[in-house]
Formats: C-alpha cells, sequence, structure tokens
C-alpha cells in the first residue's frame, strides 16, 4: 500500500490529536480512516480506532479492540494480545466467556509466567466459585505441568482443598485432592507445604486430617 510522504503522515497525526482534543467525534474518525491506508498493522489500525471510539465513550471500541485481539492471535502475537485483553478488563469489560483461559495461554506462548500465575489463579478461584472440580483438576494439572513443584503450584493447590473443603464437595473430591498434593509433597521432601496442609486440616476436619495422617505412614 503506497505510504503518504513524512511530512503529511505527521500533519495528519497532529490533526487527529487536534480533532480529538476539541471533541470533534465524526472529524476525528475521518481522520483516521486517512491514516489508517497508511499503517501496515491492521491490529493497531483497530486498537487505535477503538482509543477514538472509547475517548468519545462509543460501545463500538469494544468490538474494535476485539478484532485487534483476533488478528493478533491470528498473527501470533499473543503478548499484544493479551495487552489488549486486559486494556478491555481495566476498562469494566469481560472480552469473552474464557477471557482468563485465553489469557493464561497467551501469557504462557509469551512465556510471560509472571503473568500466568495472575491469571491462573483468578481463573481457579472462578472455577471453585463455581463448584466445577473437574476443571480445576485439569487447572491443576496444567500448572503442575508448566511450574512442576513451584511454590506457586503448592499454594494454589492448597487453596483448591480448602475451597473443597468450604463448599462441601462430595468426599472423594476432597480426598482425591488432598492425597494427590500429599503424594508430591513426599516425593519433593517438602515438609513445610505438608505442615501447612496438616495444620489446616486438623484444624478444620479431623476426618481428612486422620486420613491424611494415614496417607503419610503408608
Amino acid at each position: 500500500m503506497k505510504r503518504v510522504s513524512s511530512d503529511k503522515y505527521t500533519i495528519a497525526w497532529f490533526k487527529l490529536s487536534e480533532c480529538i482534543a476539541r471533541g470533534e467525534k465524526e472529524r476525528a474518525l475521518g481522520m483516521y480512516r486517512l491514516l489508517a491506508h497508511s499503517l501496515d498493522n491492521s491490529a493497531f489500525a483497530k486498537q487505535l480506532e477503538g482509543d477514538i471510539l472509547l475517548f468519545f465513550n462509543d460501545n463500538a471500541a469494544y468490538e474494535k479492540y476485539n478484532e485487534a485481539v483476533k488478528i493478533y492471535v491470528n498473527q501470533q502475537r499473543f503478548l499484544e494480545a493479551a495487552m489488549t485483553y486486559e486494556h478491555l478488563l481495566s476498562i469494566g469489560v469481560e472480552p469473552s466467556q474464557d477471557y482468563l483461559a485465553d489469557l493464561v495461554e497467551w501469557y504462557s506462548r509469551a512465556q510471560a509466567y509472571d503473568k500466568v500465575k495472575q491469571y491462573g489463579m483468578q481463573w481457579t478461584n472462578a472455577l471453585m466459585k463455581k463448584q466445577d472440580w473437574t476443571h480445576v483438576e485439569k487447572n491443576i494439572q496444567l500448572f503442575i505441568a508448566m511450574f512442576g513443584s513451584d511454590s506457586w503450584v503448592c499454594q494454589l493447590r492448597q487453596r483448591v482443598i480448602e475451597a473443597a473443603i468450604t463448599h462441601q464437595a462430595d468426599h472423594e473430591i476432597v480426598e482425591h485432592f488432598i492425597t494427590t498434593f500429599l503424594t508430591a509433597l513426599i516425593a519433593v521432601n517438602d515438609a513445610h507445604a505438608m505442615q501447612l496442609l496438616l495444620f489446616y486440616l486438623r484444624t478444620t476436619n479431623t476426618e481428612y486430617y486422620e486420613k491424611a495422617c494415614q496417607h503419610i505412614n503408608g
């Protein structure tokens, strides 16, 4: 696509900012459409359009941001896709029904593991609120595959057990979470995490505590 000259390009951006500053929505969008032809990045162009619409409190902005996300994903630019989702969250919009799962996937592909842990915990908390223990277990396995016996995984598994007991999940479900966690802790000799789990069980549910002790003692 033919580029406009550097001077004209700079002037166009200046005029766009002027239109926005004066609150001239239609003129700003018209100027944007002229500029969009010179942008190589179609996802960025959609994102820019979303920014302009958002400034004018136009809900069509959300659609433009989501279009940008789809383009970023198709281009395998997962970090940009995730950051655009985060922007939607910051303005009070849930971008999709499975946005937490999307954020975990995209940040893991971008190797942004602190973000994976942040949204992985939120995602698992959301599943526990629904008492969707099958998908909670799948999440545990997903994060074990990513992080192994990382302390964050231990924190997550402890929280799952606490939630399952609080929500009075079936005994088989609770015992599964407890015994599989204990087995993992024994394998890596993590005495500290084991003590935290046993202390919680002893102070909340003696039946689960006794079964945990039996499991440890073989």
